[in-house]
């Protein structure tokens, strides 16, 4: 199962409002011989990626801190993002409040 670096990119830039669901590519078949194709679509940014002000508020608190995407693809090929069921989320996630200031 897999998410992708571009759901996982629109995720912590929109602050958490455009959800990445984890999901995963099978093929089902009895049928032998069966040739299945897939085409990977990749973007990346070499900016920052920062959640505009205008997504932040009382109700939307800060949920990503701004990070660097080639970065975050260096880390998703750690031991640790590997690990990790949401990489985004202990990448860059904000996880309380009181951490916003820091």
């Amino acid at each position: 199962m897999v998410r992708t670096n571009t759901d996982c990119v629109n995720q912590a830039w929109s602050n958490g409002r455009i959800y990445a669901p984890v999901h995963q590519e099978v093929m089902r078949t009895s049928a032998k011989g069966v040739v299945r194709y897939s085409i990977g679509l990749f973007s990346f940014m070499k900016e920052m990626v920062k959640v505009p002000e205008k997504l932040v508020d009382d109700e939307y608190h800060l949920r990503f801190r701004p990070f660097n995407n080639m970065d975050f693809l260096e880390y998703v090929n750690t031991e640790e993002g590997k690990a990790s069921k949401y990489a985004i989320e202990s990448y860059c996630g904000v996880t309380t409040v009181a951490s916003i200031d820091n």
